[in-house]
This record gives C-alpha cells, structure tokens and sequence, in this order.
C-alpha cells in the first residue's frame, strides 16, 4: 500500500436535488474504503453512482452526513470524468494535457514533458497516443480524447483515483489495453480507487470489491470482495467462476432479491 493513500469514510451520506433538496438521489449511505483498496461500483444508468462518486470525491457536498478520509495528510487525487471531452483543454496539446498537473505545478520545460509522456506511455503499452502528442483535443477522436484523460490520471500518481464511467468510448482494443494499465498503475503505486461502470465486466476485471447499486432513492444492494488477484488476465471473462459471480451481482441489481 502507497503510504499516502487515504481510506475513505462516508457516515450516513445523502444527497438531493432540487428546490429545498425535494428529489433524492441516494439516502443514509455508509461506506468505509481501507487506504489503498480498489472499489468498483456497479448499477444501471441514471441510478445515482455518479453523484455518489462526485460526493466521495468532495467535489460535491452531501445533503446529509459526511465524507473523511483517513490516514490523510496532503494528498494528490484525479478524477476522470464521464465528459472526458469536457474536462480536456482544447488549447494545449495532447502532451500538455496528459502532463498538466506537473506543468502547472512545477513548471518544467515543455521538452522534458514531452519525454516523461512517452516514457508513461511506454511504461503502461499506450503507445497508441505516441502519434497524437503534439495534436489538439479537437483534432483526434472521442476514444482518443478518453486515452488521453486516463493517461493524464496516470501520470500524476495519485492517492486517489475517481473513474466514472472511464471506458465508455473506447473500442475493444483499446479497452483491452486500459483495462490491463490500470490494473498495472494500481498494483504499482496502490491508490485508493473507486471505478463507477454500468458495464459488469470492468469491475470485475478490476476491483478487489463491489458494491452494487440499486432502488430509488438508490442505495447499496450488495457487496462482494473478488476471489481474484491484481492483476487480472482478460481470459478470466470466460471462467465459470466469472460467469456465476457475474451473474449473481446482475440479478441482484436488476431482479431484487428475486431468482
């Protein structure tokens, strides 16, 4: 465990919307995530998982109840929003986006971050975006402008990593390739992470735990703690241990209790 990684304790959480906080979203949530523990969260669209993640990440404050982290000093943390697009800046380079927070911070010659780039891109097999360095956000793809915003993630090495929905543009083979450097990042410098997918698989090819989301209000449903160490294989989808976890986290959601 990276000894700055922070556990993360939410007492009691909930969150409204609207005139006088009428429309929840989630209720009396609780949850407590150990420093350096990789937490998926899975549920259907529309169900509240992002505003339950904008809410651990404080970049949304609770209606009710409280967020701490724990074993926290000072601390870096990324967030990779679902509007991948949007949290990009059009006017820098794809290499001065990916190294921005050492850029800004520290004020290194462009030079040097152009060879810190390609040497994160090398290290996690994303030479893919070699070719886009020196191109716009507005001149490459949406998968590609997806690429970009977790490779940015990566190369800041933080404590704590919030994904929301960090795979939903890519292509197969892309997802192939970032679903195994994550996997690499986390058992590497071991952040706290908490990934939010409606997509079954990219928790279970990377989380240590679930927790399924559901109801409305929402709330947790479930929770597993994986059988299957970091990192893990993409053969593993074709087990019938995969198959029958898969299948009991997704009856949960969407059958109840109901079999």
């Amino acid at each position: 465990m990276n000894k700055q990684s922070p556990g993360i304790e939410a007492k009691n959480i909930s969150k409204s919307w609207g005139d006088n906080e009428t429309l929840p979203v989630f209720e009396n949530i609780n949850l407590n995530i150990s420093p350096g523990e990789f937490v998926g969260i899975y549920g259907p669209n529309g169900s509240g998982k992002t505003t339950l993640l904008y809410v651990l990440s404080k970049l949304e404050q609770a209606s009710k109840g409280t967020v701490n982290y724990i074993n926290s000093s000072k601390h870096e943390s990324a967030f990779v929003f679902q509007d991948y697009k949007g949290s990009l800046y059009n006017w820098l380079k794809v290499f001065e986006n990916i190294a921005f927070q050492k850029w800004f911070s520290e004020k290194e010659p462009k030079s040097s971050l152009v060879q810190d780039v390609k040497q994160l891109l090398s290290e996690y097999n994303l030479t893919a975006l070699r070719p886009l360095l020196t191109k716009y956000p507005y001149d490459i793809s949406g998968g590609e402008c997806q690429l970009v915003a977790l490779a940015r993630a990566f190369f800041a090495k933080p404590a704590l990593l919030f994904l929301d929905e960090p795979f939903s543009a890519l292509d197969v083979k892309n997802r192939k390739l970032l679903l195994a450097a994550l996997q690499q990042m986390w058992s590497t410098h071991k952040p706290t992470v908490l990934l939010v997918s409606h997509e079954i698989d990219d928790v279970l090819l990377t989380a240590q735990r679930v927790l399924a989301v559901g109801d409305n209000p929402m709330k947790i449903i479930g929770e597993w703690s994986l059988p299957w160490s970091l990192p893990r294989a993409q053969s593993l989808i074709v087990t019938d241990e995969f198959a029958k976890i898969q299948q009991e986290i997704k009856s949960k959601v969407y059958l109840g209790d109901k079999k």
